[in-house]
């Protein structure tokens, strides 16, 4: 019944984001593809959704009846909807029903190895799953536990995103179940995997290369070890990966829905982990080189470029206005970032840096040698690439190692227990856009092998 309870949950945050995809987005996506953009649509807003009202009445809506609620708008869609129909209709055909039945088998087998692993390591209880337990009992964000800075041992700025869908869990369930609350993982891992898959298939019209990264991505022990661990990095990779592909979505087909996405993906990545900040300075960037890029060549300026920072950008206001009301923790980077001394200072860590790094690089057991080819695929890029959209692939898939490289060299910590403890996870963050990348640039070269029988 538990477990029961924690599944009608995440269910909610299925239907919720069906709801707002299906009044924004009337194409005609594959069901696996709908499913995925649903669940990070709906949980995301939904996890802002209770932040935001918890904040303003410190107290959670009825579980049953946002259920009720989330429920009857379904059924009104399917009466009042003529595309969701037409969606539903194609869905229930022979072929679709036997494909989405092997895909609820997989995905109940990786829920139910979710649940059974137990939660043994720090961040998962001190970060994470404390907040959870906090937001559970206490309904509201400005509570002792983050404000004061002796009440716990952990990260108090820390993001509240995945905390709050954690206490949500809970909340459903009418106790704490630490376990029955990962069942909110491995949902990220698959929607990440089945938008590069239609991302891909969509560019290159090609099944057997558009599932390579998803078998690729899913052998590698870092990427499937943390789907389900409790950690944070699956669910801001499938973020990251999803905003930048909605803003090249935006940029090559300029439809309206794909600037909304963006906006939703920009809201995730500040609120899932401090990492967050970087990358949403990074989309920051690329936005504007496309709005360069489109002035220079259509000589005008594209006012739409900017929506989904405007979009984000009072979610971004109203959490570091919430933030600053927390605790200080040991590893607040952004003190150190204003401090020039101190970067001066550490600037002859460098070289323990690059050693330490080389360990993870070279750990072929854990990464199967692709940083090999992530460190030299730079040479060819620069000696084929004839694209403007592909400068905007590499930024976004570079441009987080060097920020990384500078968190480490302002870092107080040694660069040996941070390689160890941290960069095997920072790496996922970026990992699945470049080899969607990686993909993207290497199949023109070979047209023959493209053509789909």
């Amino acid at each position: 019944m538990i477990v029961l309870k924690g599944s009608i949950a995440l269910l909610q945050l299925i239907l919720l984001g069906t709801i707002i995809t299906f009044l924004l987005d009337k194409e005609d996506n594959s069901i696996y593809y709908r499913i995925a953009l649903s669940y990070i649509v709906g949980s995301v807003i939904f996890s802002w959704f209770l932040f935001i009202f918890s904040l303003i009445f410190s107290f959670y809506p009825s579980f049953q009846l946002v259920f009720l609620l989330t429920t009857v708008l379904i059924i009104s869609l399917l009466f009042f909807s003529l595309s969701f129909r037409q969606q539903i209709k194609k869905f229930l055909r022979k072929s679709e029903i036997v494909k989405l039945f092997i895909f609820i088998i997989f995905f109940i087998y990786w829920e139910i190895g979710s649940i059974s692993v137990p939660l043994f390591n720090y961040d998962e209880l001190t970060q994470w799953g404390a907040k959870g337990v906090f937001l559970f009992y206490e309904k509201k964000p400005l509570i002792p536990p983050f404000m004061s800075e002796y009440f716990f041992h952990g990260h108090k700025k820390y993001p509240l995103l995945i905390p709050y869908l954690e206490s949500w869990i809970h909340y459903s369930i009418g106790k704490v179940e630490l376990s029955v609350c990962k069942i909110i993982f491995p949902p990220y891992l698959f929607s990440l995997l089945i938008i590069i898959f239609e991302h891909l298939n969509k560019k290159i019209k090609n099944n057997l290369i558009s599932v390579f990264p998803i078998i690729l991505l899913i052998s590698l022990n870092p990427v499937f070890n943390k789907s389900f661990s409790g950690y944070m990095d699956v669910p801001l990779a499938c973020f990251y990966t999803f905003t930048l592909l909605m803003i090249i979505d935006w940029h090559e087909t300029r439809k309206k829905t794909y600037l909304f996405y963006a906006g939703i993906g920009l809201q995730s990545l500040f609120f899932t982990k401090n990492e967050g900040y970087m990358f949403y300075m990074i989309i920051f960037f690329i936005i504007v080189l496309l709005s360069f890029y489109d002035y220079f060549k259509n000589k005008t300026f594209t006012f739409y470029n900017f929506l989904p920072i405007l979009f984000s950008l009072p979610f971004l206001l109203l959490w570091i206005k919430i933030s600053l009301s927390f605790a200080p923790s040991g590893e607040d980077y952004f003190k150190y970032i204003k401090d020039l001394n101190h970067i001066l200072q550490n600037l002859n860590k460098i070289p323990l840096i690059l050693k330490s790094w080389s360990k993870v690089f070279m750990n072929y057991k854990s990464w199967g040698g692709l940083w090999l080819f992530y460190f030299a695929f730079p040479f060819l890029f620069f000696i084929f690439n004839r694209r403007f959209i592909n400068w905007i692939y590499f930024l976004a898939t570079y441009l987080p190692i060097l920020g990384y490289f500078i968190i480490f060299i302002i870092s107080p910590l040694n660069p040996d227990y941070l390689t160890k403890s941290a960069l095997g996870r920072l790496l996922i963050h970026f990992l699945p856009l470049w080899v969607y990348f990686f993909i993207i640039f290497i199949t023109p070269c070979n047209k023959k092998f493209l053509k789909t029988p």
